[in-house]
């Protein structure tokens, strides 16, 4: 066995140690439907009222601000697909890659959810992205000279960016609720919080027409709602806005129960009251991650990687609050960057009251 080998079994073992298969954590959120669906907890009153304002007319486009908005995106969409009426609404998600706009966006997520449809897949093969299907471009050759004859030939049609997305992308809706007969068109575009404020603002009001057409808009962003109060010779972008607050503690708790049963290798546990549950932490442990994460769920996944990482170096059984604190140390030296102030605040709250009751 080479060293190499060596540390890949001594990692698998410690995993196993802590009776899990995998680390439970992750820094980013999945768009697998049954990871989401496992892990996922609280927000249901915002869950709520987004299906009100899917089940009215008015309420088209609508901005998902605050805490786990990708979460809270995959989480809503799956429950619509699995709706007996689903059949009758194209849902599609895409995140907005860096340097797209929204237009071209929005029409890549609605496109790729008509992999039948020859325009639909045209507009993909245009933009320079695989289709489903292949546009081709058929050319016939007449021959006069000895009878009457032809001869068909193909080639793939030039990719190149479509000179109006705008007004592609409402042309394609248009054949999607006329032709396909879709009642619903819901296009959930995610991450426009990853463009500085100004850029994200220029680039939804240069889609304007689109976000005031036939379909329904998710989008994330933060930052965002107070351009949109200020543009007072327009109308607003935005018929709704749904702000996604911290989780509550009960919350949080619940929320590491879910990740690590979901990585567990052998018992299946999510009653908050068993302490099976949270295994392999201890209740200490588990309480004090928690509350480090301040009801951020994407601090908790940051946290809970750390202190997961810092119990297989140890080579521990059972996560304490010891290790939690080790593995904090190491947080505080290389990852902090990035991370809300109002969040970094209570982890030094949190601290100091530790190093208090610990005499330190």
């Amino acid at each position: 066995m080479t060293n190499v080998d060596f540390l890949f079994e001594q990692s698998r073992l410690s995993l196993e140690r802590l009776g899990l298969r995998e680390i439970p954590f992750s820094e980013s959120v999945t768009d697998q439907n049954d990871y989401i669906t496992q892990i996922f907890t609280g927000q249901e009153r915002e869950i709520r009222d987004f299906y009100h304002l899917f089940h009215g007319q008015k309420s088209r486009c609508i901005l998902v601000t605050g805490i786990g908005k990708s979460a809270f995106i995959l989480k809503v969409l799956d429950a619509l697909h699995r709706q007996k009426e689903s059949k009758k609404w194209l849902l599609t998600y895409i995140t907005l890659e860096s340097g797209q706009d929204l237009a071209t966006a929005a029409l890549v997520a609605l496109a790729r959810k008509m992999p039948n449809d020859e325009w639909a897949q045209h507009q993909l093969n245009q933009i320079g992205l695989r289709p489903s299907k292949s546009p081709k471009e058929r050319t016939f050759e007449v021959h006069a000279s000895v009878g009457i004859g032809s001869k068909a030939s193909e080639k793939n049609l030039p990719a190149g960016k479509p000179q109006y997305p705008v007004q592609s992308f409402l042309d394609l809706l248009e054949h999607a609720l006329r032709i396909d007969r879709y009642e619903r068109v819901l296009i959930a575009i995610d991450d426009l919080d990853k463009r500085n404020p100004t850029e994200a603002w220029q680039l939804l009001k240069d889609v304007r027409a689109m976000l005031k057409g036939s379909a329904y808009f998710l989008v994330t962003g933060d930052s965002i709602e107070k351009f949109d109060a200020l543009e007072s010779d327009e109308p607003r972008l935005f018929d709704n806005v749904i702000n996604l607050k911290k989780l509550q503690q009960n919350k949080a708790y619940q929320l590491l129960i879910n990740h690590l049963n979901r990585a567990r290798l052998e018992i299946d546990c999510t009653d908050p009251l068993d302490s099976c549950s949270i295994m392999p932490f201890n209740q200490d442990a588990a309480q004090l991650l928690c509350k480090l994460s301040d009801g951020d769920p994407r601090l908790l996944n940051r946290l809970g990687m750390v202190v997961i990482n810092e119990a297989l170096d140890v080579q521990a059984s059972t996560i304490t609050p010891e290790i939690v604190r080790e593995a904090l140390r190491y947080f505080f030296k290389h990852t902090p960057w990035g991370i809300p102030k109002e969040s970094l605040q209570n982890i030094v709250v949190v601290l100091l009251d530790l190093l208090t009751a610990s005499g330190q």
